[in-house]
């Protein structure tokens, strides 16, 4: 049985295609006049005050928008045509007819002949046509059309057209006919057809590369050999023919798949044209792929809202290295910035990009190595088909994220709690961060989930009606008032322009709100109300990155054996300095059952300043929010953890304190970590970072919040230094940053008002240990929204759960018992399993650190 099927009925003629007709253009809903004044008018009044800037500025941003919406329309102009999006269909200017609603397979009619095109690259078309008596129908030597006289007196015409092809089908006289078209999963025999050549060839340039190598497994030194012998490279370390799963780790597995390199599948007056941003960079170039993984590619989208960023991600790619098929791609890993080396073979079908390729240009392929990086980084393309996007804009900008998918739900729930949230995402927008709203999957748990949970076909239908699509991450490019007056300007890439106001239409919504939606429009925008967002979107995220930043690197590696740090930080300042402060531990993305980091320990990172005693007091503490720490200690089970802090030369030198909470601690096993310091712009002369081991019985490690660090020693680890657009710097030392100039020292008299606390103050308070908690992050872990049983490229059946919801942690107990439970699963079920454990476990418990009786006389402050 097919996935679907097309029936057709005709008299006489074959049908010619009707027009479809232009929706109206969109408008989001306005509450009251009031939103009109304070929120969507700023932004069409931003848009025509640009028209004042200087005349030389004018020119500039005009020519830029120019070529974007150049790009842009033409690629509008391309998705309007009823077929041929891989440009394949070699029958031009005849009479098309979709044989099904969204198109897929075509019939064509010129010059009396039939043609059937399919437009897919994962489906047969199996295609049988009857037609009545009296019908005069032939088909031509050669063509693989099989021709049938019945009984009745029908004649039977039947063909399977395979992934892009087009074949002449019949030619004749036709009376009546009936039609029966089924889409069906590529066969063996196709992808075997397809594949082999292929696969031929990646092997002998695979050989050809081992040889070359002669045993070097170094992939920088593979790749100088590969360029001194001219020889194309393959990457050794994930070889084409090997990359797509791993047997005894992924548990997706793929059917037989060609793998090319453009100048394998790219025209012929094209091969010379390959190369990653080759023009303007833009969102609604991104196309999807059959992966199945639109978590990712939605993410690469939201990426390519900056430029700049894009081509930072590239801009190590060496000239001489892309001529052997050589391309590096910059990410960081478990808080480390590398390049990346990536070979540029791709999975193809049909001489076609199978995944994430760009719409508009077959030669530009920057998505495709963007998409091949992050497989190689965590082992398979299997490996990446579900997953968190903010977790992939964190690799890719270093900057921290924070996820509100509670937050958002809380605020539906509660008009109060709306206030509150809108105008801090409001504050966000303001910042210019990186703020993203998501899609429920296919198989969501969400509010919105839960409301089709026995209807997916209405669910389903229900983002289609609108234009958006199921289990994807969309841009908020900006957010206006708070509240039932919030307004989120939302780019939808993949949608037309001439249809996004349509679908959003409300005809409640005053003239401001109604020329805001036009004008945004041209450009993918929407503007969509507070309750319209709600209703459609479960969450999203911000990450604290803004758009053409150039952030500063500072990073240590170290490891925790037991829950003793290798390295802490030390720093001291000239001037006030915020900074972002960031602890990472190994990303369990890829992981096998059997390894250790598997699962994500319960981690912590203190901030400690000077008190005018010479000690140190911990003064923040990591938590949700990256820009609201806590005094608390709130351990979170969680990738990264992270906090926004002000430094100021009185209270120097402060200690930054990487912790793990000893549930996390695995027999044998230490886990290594990278503490990291962000700044918006170099430190050079305004910081002063060293690199220190604090002793191991410190009270900081108690949960003492005030601790002695005059014994504390100079280390050597590993340091990085990244600045965007330039090669990390890595070395081994004790100084990140050295500074001549000493700290200011701290007047006596600002002692209280700073919060320090004297020696004989502290005895004289009350002895109580400080609290902490174990809670777990919220993460999502989405497949992609538009799951195909039929269709194995694009099945997810195997993938990663959708979303995690993750509760908190009571008791030790519950941690180890839902670990060990997690332990037998494979790694992509893992947090189900956590979930199910904690079930109903509802509020954050304290638990209680209880020391030994030598501290019992300690002070314990809260």
């Amino acid at each position: 049985m097919g996935c679907g099927g097309s029936k057709e009925k005709k008299k006489k003629e074959a049908p010619t295609p009707k027009e479809k007709s232009v929706q109206k253009q969109p408008t989001p809903k306005a509450s009251t006049k009031d939103a009109k004044e304070s929120t969507v008018k700023e932004e069409v009044e931003r848009d025509t005050a640009a028209g004042a800037a200087e005349p030389e500025e004018e020119a500039v941003a005009e020519e830029v928008t120019d070529h974007k919406g150049e790009r842009q329309a033409a690629i509008e102009e391309e998705r309007a045509k009823q077929l041929n999006q891989f440009s394949s269909c070699t029958v031009t200017d005849g009479e098309v007819t979709a044989l099904f609603a969204n198109g897929s397979v075509y019939r064509i009619i010129k010059d009396g002949k039939w043609y059937l095109y399919n437009d897919t690259q994962n489906y047969e078309a199996h295609v049988d046509y009857r037609f009545a008596p009296g019908s005069d129908v032939a088909a031509s030597v050669g063509w693989m059309t099989i021709l049938e006289h019945t009984d009745d007196g029908w004649t039977r015409a039947s063909a399977v057209v395979y992934p892009l092809q087009t074949q002449p089908f019949v030619f004749g006289k036709f009376t009546e006919f009936k039609s029966s078209i089924n889409l069906v999963p590529l066969s063996d025999a196709f992808r075997a057809k397809d594949a082999a050549p292929a696969i031929a060839v990646a092997n002998k340039e695979t050989e050809a590369v081992r040889q070359v190598a002669d045993g070097e497994e170094d992939e920088e030194a593979i790749l100088r050999k590969c360029l001194d012998s001219n020889t194309p490279f393959v990457d050794l370390h994930f070889p084409p023919t090997e990359m797509f799963a791993r047997p005894e780790v992924d548990v997706r597995h793929f059917p037989l798949i060609a793998v090319q390199r453009p100048s394998q599948y790219l025209p012929a007056d094209k091969q010379q044209d390959e190369d990653v941003v080759r023009g303007t960079v833009i969102p609604q170039s991104l196309e999807h792929g059959h992966l199945g993984d639109s978590w990712l590619t939605s993410s690469a989208a939201v990426i390519a809202e900056d430029e700049v960023a894009v081509k930072a991600i590239f801009s190590h790619c060496a000239p001489e290295e892309k001529k052997i098929g050589a391309y590096r791609v910059t990410v960081s890993k478990q808080g480390w910035w590398r390049s990346l080396i990536v070979d540029n073979y791709l999975p193809t079908v049909s001489k076609k990009p199978l995944f994430a390729r760009l719409y508009d240009d077959p030669c530009d392929i920057w998505v495709s190595l963007f998409q091949k990086a992050y497989a190689k980084l965590h082992g398979s393309y299997a490996s990446i088909t579900g997953g968190d996007g903010l977790q992939l804009l964190q690799d890719f900008t270093g900057a921290p994220s924070y996820r509100f998918d509670k937050e958002w739900e809380e605020a539906v729930k509660d008009a109060e709690k709306a206030e509150a949230f809108t105008a801090k995402l409001t504050g966000y927008s303001e910042k210019q961060y990186l703020v993203v709203l998501n899609t429920p999957g296919h198989d969501s748990t969400s509010y919105l989930g839960a409301r089709y949970a026995d209807d997916y076909e209405s669910f389903k239908s229900k983002y289609e009606k609108v234009g958006l699509r199921l289990g994807c991450t969309y841009y908020v490019d900006a957010i206006e008032g708070s509240g039932n007056t919030c307004y989120f300007k939302i780019r939808n890439p993949w949608e037309s322009s001439t249809k996004l106001v349509g679908h959003w239409e409300d005809a409640d919504a005053d003239e401001v709100i109604k020329e805001a939606c036009e004008k945004a429009a041209k450009d993918n925008f929407i503007w969509v109300s507070w309750n319209q967002a709600a209703d459609f979107f479960d969450g999203g995220g911000v990450v604290y990155f803004q758009k053409h930043s150039k952030p500063v690197d500072y990073r240590v590696k170290g490891t925790f054996a037991g829950t003793y740090p290798s390295a802490v930080l030390e720093i001291t300042v000239t001037e006030p300095v915020t900074a972002t402060l960031v602890l990472s531990q190994p990303d369990k993305r890829g992981a096998s059952a059997t390894d250790h980091f598997v699962r994500y320990a319960p981690i912590l990172l203190s901030v400690a300043r000077r008190t005018d005693d010479g000690r140190q007091r911990v003064d923040k503490n990591s938590g949700w929010d990256v820009e609201n720490p806590s005094a608390e200690y709130n351990f979170v089970v969680a990738r990264d953890v992270a906090l926004t802090y002000t430094f100021t030369p009185e209270n120097g030198p402060y200690y930054v304190v990487p912790r793990i909470h000893r549930t996390g601690v695995a027999e044998g096993y230490d886990r290594p970590y990278t503490v990291g310091v962000i700044a918006e712009s170099p430190l050079d002369g305004k910081a002063s970072i060293h690199v220190k081991q604090i002793e191991e019985d410190s009270r900081v490690f108690k949960n003492i919040i005030t601790f002695d660090a005059s014994g504390a020693t100079d280390v050597e680890a590993e340091i990085q230094i990244h600045r965007a657009f330039e090669d990390a710097t890595d070395f081994t030392g004790s100084a990140v940053l050295s500074n001549s100039t000493p700290p200011a020292q701290k007047p006596e008299s600002e002692a209280a008002s700073s919060g320090g606390v004297s020696h004989d103050d502290a005895e004289g308070e009350q002895k109580e240990e400080a609290d902490e908690r174990v809670s777990q992050e919220e993460e999502r872990d989405v497949k992609d929204g538009q799951p195909s049983s039929a269709d194995e490229p694009v099945s997810v059946e195997a993938a990663q759960p959708e979303e995690t919801k993750l509760s908190s942690v009571k008791e030790d107990s519950v941690v180890q018992e839902s670990e060990a439970r997690a332990e037998s699963e494979a790694p992509e079920h893992q947090e189900a399993a956590v979930e199910k454990s904690h079930e109903g476990a509802g509020q954050f418990d304290n638990l209680k650190i209880k020391d030994s009786d030598e501290d019992s006389d300690e002070n314990r402050e809260l």
